[in-house]
Formats: C-alpha cells, sequence, structure tokens
C-alpha cells in the first residue's frame, strides 16, 4: 500500500540525497583521476601490448632474481627494529629506573631525617609513649613507600635486562644501545695523551 504524497515524510527526500551524495562524490574522484586525453594515458610498451602471451620477451631468471640498481635500502634494521626504535625503547627504559631510582632515594633520605629528628631514648610505659604514636604512622607510610619503590625498582630493572637480551639475540649493535640523552662514549677517552 502506497501512502499519499501529503503524509509522506517533507523530508525523506533530503534524507535520500544525503545518503547518496558520499557515493556520487567518490565516482566523481575516480572520473577525474582517468586520463582526459591520450597524451595523459599512461606509456604502454607497443611490442608487449599487442603480443599474445605465449610471444612475450623472455626474460633471464637472474635478471629476475636481481633488485634494480637504483635502489637502494639504506635503513639497517635489528630484530625488526631500525637504530631509533631501539634507541628510543634503551632510552625509555633507563628513564624509567633512573626515576624508580631517584624516588627511593629521596623516601629514604625523608626516613633518614625523620630517623635524626626522633630522641633516641623514649622512656615511658611499653606501647604508651607520646612522641612513638605521632611518628609510627608517618614511618609506617614511609616504610610502606620505600616497599613499594623498592619494588618499581626492581620491576624496571628487571625490564631493562629482558631488552638487553633481546638485543642481544637480535645481534644489536652497542651503539644502538645508548640511549638517546646520553652523548655516545668516544674512542679519544681511551687514547693515551
Amino acid at each position: 500500500m502506497t501512502t499519499p504524497t501529503s503524509a509522506r515524510d517533507p523530508h525523506g527526500d533530503r534524507l535520500r540525497t544525503l545518503r547518496v551524495l558520499p557515493a556520487l562524490a567518490l565516482a566523481a574522484l575516480w572520473l577525474w583521476a582517468l586520463p582526459v586525453s591520450a597524451e595523459d594515458a599512461p606509456v604502454v610498451d607497443s611490442a608487449v601490448e599487442a603480443a599474445p602471451p605465449s610471444e612475450l620477451p623472455a626474460v633471464p631468471l637472474d635478471r629476475l632474481l636481481r633488485l634494480p640498481a637504483g635502489v637502494s635500502y639504506d635503513v639497517e634494521k635489528r630484530g625488526g627494529l631500525t637504530r631509533s626504535e631501539w634507541r628510543a625503547r634503551f632510552t625509555r627504559r633507563t628513564r624509567e629506573r633512573d626515576e624508580a631510582k631517584l624516588a627511593l632515594e629521596a623516601s629514604q633520605k625523608e626516613l633518614s631525617e625523620m630517623a635524626a629528628k626522633t630522641d633516641a631514648w623514649n622512656l615511658g610505659t611499653p606501647g604508651t609513649g607520646a612522641s612513638a604514636e605521632k611518628e609510627d604512622p608517618l614511618s609506617f607510610r614511609l616504610d610502606q613507600r620505600i616497599r613499594r619503590e623498592r619494588k618499581t625498582l626492581e620491576e624496571t630493572e628487571q625490564k631493562l635486562e629482558a631488552l638487553k637480551t633481546e638485543a642481544n639475540l637480535a645481534k644489536v649493535p652497542k651503539a644502538w644501545r645508548e640511549p638517546s640523552s646520553r652523548p655516545p662514549e668516544s674512542n679519544l677517552a681511551n687514547e693515551d695523551w
């Protein structure tokens, strides 16, 4: 059953047009990309185009197996990664380890400063000392933080060792393992002056 035109949605034609527009745009782009004249058409060897497949010129096998002379591949990869990618990985792991070391050292320094401030002698009944009640929660929090930071440091060192093992298996040169924030060591330091 058809609906009368007065009952139809007045915006239905617009929506249908909006649905068709992307397909029309794609077709227009495709037609625009086609060559306009014979001058713009791609150049095809007429002997190859006109010859049936059985009459194509024979190409020696050694020519097919050689790379073209004009092609150069200057990106060296080891283990599927380039020099800059290996350096970035080592830089990230080294930075994570250094940050974990610094955080642990800061917490240990804070704990030692707090220990230096407390009295060496807390006299009183065991468990009732007023100064012990104030400082114990702080030192407990610091102890917990130090434990977490030690664990983080161990994990970052394990990740760095795993990366070194991966690099060894991929035969990555030592020059590629230098973090990018540090300058590579020169041979001048080893020479006697």
